[in-house]
């Protein structure tokens, strides 16, 4: 809106006018001495514009001023360098900031791991039971069978809510060691069949080492389980020693409650089944009659 009024006062100074403005100012002495030389060398049409600005208000000619002036190449470049640090210095800062931030986020990720691995860990083996089951060779196995990289035991706690499936609340399951990983092992029943699968899920990852221990009756702990000549069918507590690469070593320590009632044994048989040894089969007596 300015330059417009500015272009149009200017293109409204009449000739004459023009002429008679540039005799005032010629005629004064200070004018004379001071903005009479700048004059010298200019073109026709620049000391038209300069004379022309001269006869402007003085409002008007403050403002055409500070519209035609401008920055210098020397102070753009300045402003261009000191840009130039403080970009340097936020785009170090911001990265730091993004970098903090993932760090802690794989941090908190690893830790939320490891938390949910020991928690499972926990609610299996301290409900653990004195319940062996039968392989799938039909072969009897003890309640719990431990070695220093892995043990499977049977445990409580298989959720059934108002026993909907047909199965028990008694769950096999096994702890293993190996590819630089910590994986639980379940089977869907107990006694299992020829063709019975464990379904493997790994719970944790960079592993470097896991050992596993078990607490015997005399408050030593031993590298596998059954002890040999020990008649103890569970250990007191389960030792577990995991090595990881971002935590180091840690060390938990699960105890196994001694309650008689939380021992099972093998179903019975069925009496009267074709398999019941007490079943015995009596001798079929004829009919006979009375010798004539």
């Amino acid at each position: 809106m300015l330059n417009n009024k500015l272009l149009k006062l200017k293109l409204s100074i009449r000739p004459d006018r023009l002429l008679s403005c540039q005799r005032k100012l010629a005629s004064r002495n200070t004018v004379r001495k001071t903005w009479m030389p700048a004059f010298a060398g200019m073109t026709q049409g620049r000391l038209t514009e300069r004379v022309r600005l001269k006869c402007l208000p003085r409002g008007l000619r403050q403002s055409s001023s500070m519209l035609e002036s401008g920055f210098t190449l020397l102070e753009i470049l300045i402003a261009l360098f000191i840009f130039s640090i403080l970009s340097m210095i936020l785009v170090g800062a911001l990265r730091s900031v993004i970098d903090a931030h993932s760090g802690t986020e794989k941090n908190a990720e690893r830790l939320r791991k490891l938390q949910m691995t020991l928690l499972v860990m926990s609610r299996d083996i301290e409900q653990a039971v004195n319940r062996p089951i039968l392989n799938t060779v039909g072969k009897e196995e003890d309640a719990f069978n431990g070695t220093p990289r892995g043990f499977t035991f049977t445990h409580a706690g298989y959720a059934n809510p108002v026993a909907t499936l047909a199965r028990s609340t008694l769950q096999r399951t096994g702890y293993n060691w190996h590819d630089d990983a910590l994986w639980r092992m379940s089977w869907s029943v107990l006694d299992q069949a020829p063709d019975s699968h464990p379904h493997a899920r790994r719970l944790l990852d960079d592993v470097l080492d896991a050992r596993f221990q078990y607490l015997d009756k005399d408050g030593r702990f031993r590298d596998g389980w059954p002890v040999s000549g020990d008649e103890q069918p569970l250990p007191r507590a389960v030792r577990v020693l995991l090595t990881l690469n971002h935590w180091g070593k840690i060390s938990q320590l699960y105890i196994i409650p001694a309650q008689p009632s939380r021992t099972v044994l093998l179903p019975p048989k069925i009496p009267g089944s074709p398999t019941d040894p007490d079943k015995q089969k009596k001798p079929a007596h004829d009919d006979v009659g009375p010798e004539v």
